[in-house]
């Protein structure tokens, strides 16, 4: 399986505030179906993304797509992957990513990996961390979010959304504590 370094192409991101309209533009001009979206173009930390999809839907509500900013039509079909995971494509199922935006060890977008039409993606990290069984004396297995902190104590593996901020398990970090 390849790296996500390998496979991520950089397609400029869109800011939640820019107009549907520009981003259903940009995806014509990239000749993509996703577009990532950062925070602000400063940090280029991944806010989401948008999908074609999402734009038809924006159009379908009846929302002027000129007017109405991609932030209302962000989807969560996306992953987080570091540039050492590796990708695997599947045949699409419910729920399941888009794409897989790609950061450093800053947090700030590298690059975006977008599935095949008809199909979705998985990562696995290049450094997956065992669950611990029994812990150690006077430890405490506790998983931490990256993003906004929020902290979950004692399970074998980190939760698949984070539930204060909806961040990816990927965000996740293992600590402990004596």
């Amino acid at each position: 399986m390849p790296t996500a370094s390998q496979l991520a192409k950089d397609i400029p991101p869109l800011v939640p505030a820019a107009s549907v309209a520009e981003a259903a533009a940009a995806m014509q001009s990239h000749a993509v179906d996703v577009l990532p979206v950062v925070s602000d173009a400063a940090s280029r930390r991944p806010a989401g993304v948008v999908r074609r999809s999402d734009i038809d839907a924006c159009g379908a509500a009846g929302h002027d797509p000129r007017a109405c900013p991609m932030r209302n039509h962000l989807s969560t079909a996306y992953v987080i992957a570091r540039p050492d995971d590796t990708v695997d494509f599947a045949p699409s199922a419910s729920g399941t990513a888009a794409a897989a935006l790609v950061v450093g060890e800053d947090g700030r977008l590298l690059g975006t990996i977008i599935a095949p039409p008809g199909a979705s993606l998985t990562v696995t990290p290049a450094h997956n961390i065992e669950p611990m069984a029994g812990g150690m004396q006077g430890m405490e297995l506790i998983w931490r979010c990256g993003d906004c902190g929020y902290v979950v104590h004692r399970p074998a593996s980190p939760p698949d959304r984070c539930p204060d901020c909806g961040a990816p398990r990927e965000n996740f970090y293992l600590v402990t504590e004596d």
